[in-house]
């Protein structure tokens, strides 16, 4: 009695001091609205404390969520009640949320007592009129899985008057089939109202959805540099619940935290961080794009400055270095690997440093781009529009003159030109991979979260041109107690030892068709050989990937099928968007589609797939982001580096009715993923060099040029 009384008159206390801040709002703040900020909600959406709001994350942005809500469908308070989110903007009008909540008492007999749902969150933003004009989207929660706790549509407008937003919307929500005696947990209309407490980042919010109101305060901070720009929220609610025992009342106060970073926008697009330097760094550029006659005649001779540019490339890590001239072209043959994030920021500086060293003397800078001392492409860029760029020029030029095709050229690449030296520069002769191999299990019957975490040790080293003998030992960091031997995981813990040695060799059959093959030991003993091969269609960024295993015997573990493989087309809808969609023969011997949707925010990787096999279909995310410095090591004789991209996907079994249960299935419907791989290893750039990329990313050049080089090399 005392719960119902106090939280009744708490709500009614409240609401007219809601109302009055709402109006010096109105009035007082109106010069405000760029203040308004909205967080992360436990139900996992862009929006207030409980209800969604009509805005999306912003594009290539990430957002974390913690809270301990409980929905009033679940009863009585557990002794666990918490929800994750994590949501990621994959356009400006398109976000995705993934939730996992858990409502649970102490573990009886080792399984669940309670609830722990995984399930996943679209909202789509349908109308936008800027800022100070209304916003309406529409969302589906808890799209499909075995147990939809959380099913809704919903439809709903946010509209902003002065710094205050207005919130109003219909949810339609569903029972689980699990669970038809438990109530829908978003049902019916719904209306909240946010507002800003003057620039303090603090904000009052008050909601109303199906038979609850929510007060509460929410602070906001500012931009902080060393959560990469990311944008830090607390909030603290007071709501009146109705639980799923009728007539019985629950007030209850909750707490959130949320971490929102954008993925993008972190690095410096265009000149401006770097317009100070100029002056400083770089002369004037003079007539005939370089200095004067004069001037020209007072210097070394070309073949002299091509070879200090020789020598400006190794000071800045790179290898196989040869310098040379064709024509009016200078052309620059390299390999990189001190660069892991992106291949354009090795490129930068090859345009940037040999375009400051020929200055006049040269048209066209030609970059030979090399791995483990095979041709995998080439770029190229005029002399004028790099050295102008620099210098504050429009990009707009720079991308006119840029050029790229992969594979070597039908006369050869190097065919005409005269080197400065003949012999390349060395390159180091061992290098070492240091990444985390982690297998895990979210939201069972048995855990909230078990794992294996193991560190991945590789060690290459390069022989004759495109061939290389590689080996990766596993060792066991830990694990939880559920994937120990004879526990419900056990197939997944990570074993210790040498999990594979092996012989690759890559080539090109034709400039279309760049291919590897890898012989040896694989899966702690296995003998096998696997290949891969990339064909480009001529006259598009597009591409056909074939890859294959063939073992002696079934591997075991995850691994149960003696051959795998796939056929995928990658069709690229921009230059930084990718559609791929094949067939399988999958590890557990399964055969069927599969089709993923990827896109590029920054050095950050985001896929959505679904996969079947046989009748099980999968559906999830993988995130990949790079797990090294982005500038790395010096090389030397032992080159140690970290994952370039780092590849992690979460995944739910889609239910239907022949399969109504979401069971776990470790090795399960899972592709080929070869030990190394052109498109995971940097060989072709994590799969997204092409001319529309060089084109998109061009302000790298002058990003890399300014990051990585020194004033001493910038004069030549």
């Amino acid at each position: 009695m005392f719960r119902k009384s106090s939280s009744a008159s708490y709500c009614r206390r409240f609401f007219p001091w809601v109302l009055l801040v709402a109006v010096a709002g109105l009035y007082g703040h109106t010069g405000l609205a760029g203040d308004y900020s909205y967080g992360i909600t436990a139900q996992g959406n862009t929006g207030g404390l409980v209800i969604p709001y009509a805005h999306t994350l912003a594009s290539g942005a990430i957002g974390l969520g913690y809270s301990n809500y409980r929905e009033p469908l679940f009863g009585a308070p557990r002794a666990n009640e918490r929800n994750f989110v994590l949501g990621l903007g994959l356009s400006e009008r398109v976000e995705l949320f993934g939730r996992l909540a858990e409502v649970t008492n102490p573990s009886v007999g080792g399984t669940v007592n309670g609830t722990r749902d995984i399930s996943a969150n679209i909202k789509i933003k349908l109308l936008d009129l800027g800022s100070d004009g209304p916003q309406i989207s529409a969302g589906i929660n808890d799209i499909k899985g075995g147990a939809n706790y959380f099913r809704s549509m919903y439809g709903v407008a946010t509209l902003r008057l002065g710094a205050v937003g207005l919130t109003a919307g219909y949810a339609k929500g569903r029972s689980a089939d699990s669970a038809p005696h438990l109530k829908p947990a978003f049902d019916g209309p719904f209306a909240g109202i946010n507002i800003p407490l003057g620039r303090t980042g603090a904000s009052v919010l008050a909601e109303r959805e199906g038979r609850q109101t929510h007060v509460g305060l929410r602070w906001t901070s500012d931009s902080i540099s060393t959560l990469a720009n990311g944008l830090f929220s607390v909030s603290l609610q007071r709501s009146s619940s109705t639980q799923n025992i009728p007539g019985l009342k629950s007030p209850s106060t909750f707490a959130a935290l949320s971490l929102v970073i954008p993925l993008e926008g972190n690095e410096s697009i265009g000149s401006k961080r770097y317009e100070a330097q100029v002056d400083d760094f770089l002369p004037p550029i003079g007539v005939a794009g370089g200095e004067t006659n004069a001037d020209l005649k007072s210097r070394a001779d070309l073949d002299e400055r091509l070879a200090v540019l020789r020598a400006r490339l190794l000071e800045v890590g790179l290898e196989r270095i040869r310098v040379g001239k064709q024509g009016d072209a200078v052309v620059v043959q390299y390999e990189n690997h001190r660069y892991a994030h992106d291949e354009l920021d090795a490129l930068g500086l090859v345009f940037g440093l040999a375009a400051e060293a020929v200055k006049s003397d040269a048209v066209q800078i030609r970059a030979i781009t090399l791995k483990n001392g095979l041709p995998v492409y080439e770029s190229s860029a005029d002399v004028r529009a790099i050295r102008e760029f620099l210098r504050g020029g429009t990009l707009s030029d720079l991308k006119e003159s840029l050029a790229w095709r992969g594979g070597p050229s039908e006369a050869g690449y190097d065919r005409g030109v005269i080197w400065v030296d003949e012999i390349p520069s060395l390159y180091s002769p061992v290098r070492v991979e240091i990444k985390p191999d982690l297998n895990y299990t979210i939201a069972t019957d048995v855990g909230v979260f078990d794992y294996a975490l193991a560190a991945n040790v590789g060690l290459s080293v390069p022989l004759w041109s495109g061939s290389q003998v590689f080996a990766n030992y596993i060792f066991p960091v830990g694990r939880s107690e559920n994937m120990e031997d004879g526990q419900a995981f056990a197939v997944m813990r990570q074993r210790s030892g040498l999990r594979s040695f092996a012989l690759q060799q890559s080539f090109w059959l034709d400039r279309f068709s760049y291919n590897q093959i890898s012989v040896g030991r694989f899966h702690y003993g296995v003998a096998g050989i696997e290949g891969e091969s990339s064909i480009f269609i001529p006259r598009t960024d597009d591409v056909v990937r074939l890859t294959g295993a063939f073992y002696s015997s079934a591997p075991g573990g995850m691994v149960r099928s003696r051959v795998s493989g796939g056929i995928i087309y990658r069709h690229q809808l921009n230059a930084l968007t990718t559609l791929e969609v094949g067939g399988q023969q999958y590890t557990d011997g399964s055969r069927g589609p599969s089709i993923e949707w990827g896109r590029w925010f920054g050095n950050v990787n985001v896929k959505l797939f679904y996969r079947r096999g046989g009748y099980a279909k999968f559906a999830g995310l993988q995130l990949s982001i790079p797990l090294t410095p982005r500038q790395g090591m010096m090389p030397g004789n032992v080159f140690v580096t970290g994952s370039g991209l780092h590849a992690q996907e979460v995944r739910t079994r889609m239910t239907d009715g022949r399969t109504r249960f979401n069971t776990v299935l470790p090795g399960g419907v899972q592709p080929l993923r070869l030990e190394t791989s052109q498109t995971v290893d940097a060989q072709l750039n994590h799969g997204r060099m092409s001319l529309g990329y060089l084109k998109e990313r061009a302000y790298k050049i002058k990003e890399a040029f300014f990051s990585y080089t020194t004033r001493t090399m910038r004069q030549f």
